[in-house]
């Protein structure tokens, strides 16, 4: 198996667990981004191009619209200038 996805089914298992405790415990913030971002490394193992990437982040940006904490969470990494 390629290093990359591994590092993704690391990310994808971690954020899991994560999930899965924030639920135990009752941290709903914590919870609604882990289940938010569970997804992620696996779509990003397969991405190939810049468009592939760009269709992630824009899905990414659809779906934080539900939920004004994911949203400010979204709009706050992307607006990051590095």
């Amino acid at each position: 198996m390629k290093s990359k996805k591994i590092l993704a089914k690391l990310l994808y298992y971690g954020l899991t667990e994560i999930r899965a405790k924030a639920k135990e415990t009752k941290n709903n913030d914590i919870f609604v981004l882990a289940r938010f971002l569970t997804n992620l490394p696996l779509e990003l193992s397969v991405a190939k191009t810049e468009e592939d990437y760009d269709n992630i982040l824009a899905k990414l940006e659809e779906a934080s619209k539900t939920n004004a904490g994911l949203q400010s969470f979204v709009k706050q990494v992307t607006e990051k200038k590095e």
